[in-house]
Order: structure tokens, then sequence, then C-alpha cells
């Protein structure tokens, strides 16, 4: 009968699996939160990571090692597949050691992978075992009597950003950290810096509920973020004992997710994927729940969102426009030296600045500087006029019905229209005869300035407006 043993390219296939520090990191410290943790610690130093808890221990470490191998904790809720240590060792490569205590023995265990992939035997070392006092749980780096360490030294990897990380586990393990447990995390220099609990945006509307799916409790908050406020993570955040297993919009329909941020607390027994970072069942029943309790929310939020999202483009694009229309005040040229002198730079070595002061420009729009140039959208009918244009004011309304402007205003061409109302103030002060400020401007879509070739025609001009870096401003127009 053949031999089905795998051979030891099985462990330099996991050593190139993709992953990242996120994964890795997050299966570490789901380890020390299944243990019953309080606290956990990770370290970085050169070419050395370690995660230290003060959990209840490990009595089998050879096992924390063996692939397909798993001993759970009375206290297991997240890791119950037992492939996060293994995936994440091989990974980093390198010395793995391990010290753990129950509160009786400490079992040490180390395994060099690369020294180990060479030899034939698939026998793993066995634990070194010491009996566990207040000392020798200290000179093993343990946090107390109880608890494990896991150092991987003379890894294969590149360290990441503290700071990156700092800020992904706060959000990753929001659960744990809001139950009042602590996560800390120690860079190369000895600074430790303290993961912070992700909270959800302020809300201007909020709801709770608890849905029932398979017999199962399944509690749900959600709100519409308030206006201004911003939404890192939008739509749900789907949570499982210590950790959040992924952010989706799940249950949001056919309705954006842009303005909505909310949590779904899944019980400890819903199955989950091996990486923990996706929903094994029920989840079409838990989509339709979710919808069924938020339809109404998502409606409103959307709506909102597309209010906002509409201010906002309008507030860009005057500020466009005010920048092209107004610009800045032409500098002054400082007088020619007298003759028979020379210039300061000349006698003193010193590079010459640029003149600070200003004189005014000759800008037809001066006139009008008494208010801010204001662009906005309106919906007058698509058979209406393409703008109004009001100089006492001064007000451009677009009229987003008529199809020239929808088509720029869907695109979120801020450019495009930033030179579209341009050419419509220009043309407005251009035939204005200056006694009526206040009468409207009204500029035919039909007219030769708005046809098909000078739509397309403003694509080739948006490298001269004034967002553009390299561009010039032309106070003037």
């Amino acid at each position: 009968m053949p031999d089905n043993t795998p051979t030891k390219d099985i462990l330099v296939a996991y050593h190139n699996q993709n992953l990242d520090w996120k994964t890795v990191l997050g299966e570490l410290v789901d380890n020390s939160f299944d243990a019953a943790a309080k606290r956990v610690v990770i370290e970085f130093g050169i070419r050395l990571v370690a995660v230290t808890d003060n959990g209840a221990g490990c009595t089998d470490t050879a096992g924390m090692l063996q692939l397909g191998r798993h001993s759970a904790h009375p206290s297991t809720r997240s890791g119950r597949f037992g492939v996060g240590l293994k995936y994440a060792a091989l990974w980093l490569w390198g010395v793995t050691r391990i010290s753990s205590s129950d509160g009786s023995i400490v079992r040490c265990q180390k395994m060099d992978w690369q020294r180990y992939v060479t030899r034939p035997e698939w026998e793993l070392p066995d634990p070194q075992l010491i009996p566990a006092t207040l000392s020798s749980c200290k000179n093993q780096g343990l946090l107390s009597r109880t608890g494990t360490r896991i150092e991987c030294s003379k890894i294969a990897r590149n360290l990441p950003s503290v700071s990156q990380m700092v800020g992904f586990l706060g959000f990753q393990f929001m659960p744990a950290l809001k139950s009042g447990r602590a996560l800390l995390l120690k860079d190369s220099s000895g600074k430790t810096h303290k993961a912070a609990q992700y909270k959800l945006p302020k809300m201007s509307e909020q709801l709770e509920a608890t849905m029932s799916i398979a017999g199962r409790d399944v509690p749900l908050k959600v709100g519409i973020v308030a206006e201004g406020e911003p939404n890192p993570h939008p739509g749900f955040l789907f949570t499982h004992a210590h950790r959040v297993l992924y952010e989706s919009s799940l249950g949001c329909g056919e309705f954006g997710s842009e303005r909505i941020a909310g949590i779904v607390e899944l019980p400890d027994e819903w199955e989950v994927s091996t990486n923990k970072n996706d929903i094994s069942e029920h989840k079409d029943e838990l989509e339709a729940r979710i919808y069924k309790a938020c339809s109404g929310m998502l409606s409103r939020a959307q709506r909102e969102g597309i209010h906002f999202k509409s201010a906002a483009l309008e507030t860009e694009i005057s500020e466009l426009v005010n920048a092209a229309v107004f610009g800045r005040e032409k500098r002054k040229r400082k007088p020619d030296p007298e003759p028979g002198t020379k210039p300061k730079s000349e006698t003193n070595g010193k590079k010459t600045k640029r003149p600070r002061n200003t004189q005014p420009g000759t800008n037809p729009l001066d006139q009008y500087r008494g208010g801010r140039l204001k662009v906005t959208f309106g919906q007058q009918g698509a058979n209406e006029p393409i703008a109004i244009v009001r100089l006492g004011g001064p007000e451009i309304i677009l009229n987003e019905d008529r199809s020239a402007i929808g088509s720029l205003k869907s695109r979120n061409d801020k450019h495009g229209i930033c030179m579209l109302a341009c050419s419509l103030l220009a043309a407005k002060v251009a035939s204005s005869d200056g006694d009526d400020l206040q009468k409207q401007f009204r500029w035919k879509e039909d007219s030769p300035m708005f046809s098909d070739a000078f739509m397309k025609g403003l694509g080739h001009l948006l490298d001269r407006t004034p967002a553009n870096g390299n561009a010039k401003r032309n106070s003037k127009r």
C-alpha cells in the first residue's frame, strides 16, 4: 500500500502562502483571547515578534505546532480549527519558541523551521518542563504564573508599521476591547502603544433589534451617520466572539451603504470560515432578516447620502470657480535700482525673495466681490434653460435635469462643471448692461456653446482649470 505521508515540501508551501501581518497577528491575538487572557502584549524587535498573554496557558505545546492537531481550551470561542499559530509560525519562518504555564508547570517548546524541513523525520522535540514559580515564569517572559508567550525570531518577513497595526487591531478586536480586555504593542524602541476600541461614528438616527435565525438570537445595531461625520467602515460589521469577522453591505439590498454604520453580533456557536473572515452558514437568511429590519432606514440613508454628496460637490465646484474668477492679485514689481548701484541681492549674496506687496488686478468681476460666488444644482425641468446666472450674489444655478449638466454631475466631473460655470459667468458679464444685476440670464442649451462638440471639448481643457496644479489661473476670463 503506498505511503501517503506528506513530504516536508508542504511546510515550505505553507511558508510561501499569501498571508500578511494583519492576518498573522490577528490569529495570534485570537488564540490569546480564546485562552481567557485579559491582557495581550505584542513586542517587535530586530527580526523578532513576540505575543505574550496572561491566559490559562496550554498543557499541549507540541500540539500547538503539529499540523492538523488542535487542543481547545474550555474558554475557546473562536479558534476551533487549530491552524492559526501553525500558519503564522510557518509564514514567519525562523525559530518559534513557546513558553506556556498552566499555574503548575511551565512547558517550553522550540522549533527551528529551516532546520526541521531538512530532516526526514516528522517527530517534534519534547518540551522542557519547569516548575511554575513567579521567578521561573518571569525568566520565560511570561506576564504572570499562568499564560503563554510565543516568540518568533530570525523571521523572514519585514516588520510592519506599529502605528498601522495599533489602529487595525483596535478595530479587529473591538468586541474584546469593549469587554475590558487590553491589547498593547511595543515597538523596537520599547515604546508602548495601546490599541483603542473602534467605535461607531455619531448617528443622526439609530435602530436596535434582535433577529431570530435558526433558533438563535442575533443582536443588530445600526444607524445613519450624521452629516459631516466620517464613516471609515460603511455597511455592517459582523462580529463573532472576540473579533470583527468582516465588514460588508450584506443586507443592504439595492440601497447604498455609504451613510450606514452597524454591527451584527453573531453568537459563539455560529459557524465561520477557517480563516475567520466570512460566514459559513445561514448567510442568505441573515441577509434577508437584516434587510427586513433596516429597509426603511436604508432608504432614508440613501436619500441623505445623495443630498450630502451633492452639497459637497457644490462646495468643491464653488471653490474652483471662485479661484478661477477672482484668482490672485498681481505682484508689485520692485523699482529698478538707481543708476550706478547694484541690486541688493548682488551686494549681500542673498537670494531675492518674491514680493509680498500686491496691487489689484484688472478683473471685470471685481465689482461683485462683495458676495462669494456660489454654484448650486437645481431641478428646473428638462425643457427649461440649462442654467440661471445671477450677478447679484453672485450665484450660478445649474439645471441638472438637462442632459449636459446631469451627465457631468453623474460622473462627478468637477473640472468640467467648473469650466462650464466659468463660461456661463463670462457670458453673463459680457452681456450685462450693469443696470439690473438681479436680472436672470438664461443660457439656452441649443446654443453653439453647449453643442456636443463643445461638451466633448471640455475634456481636453481640464488641464487648464484652476484645480490642476500645473495650470495658470486665468483671472481675466
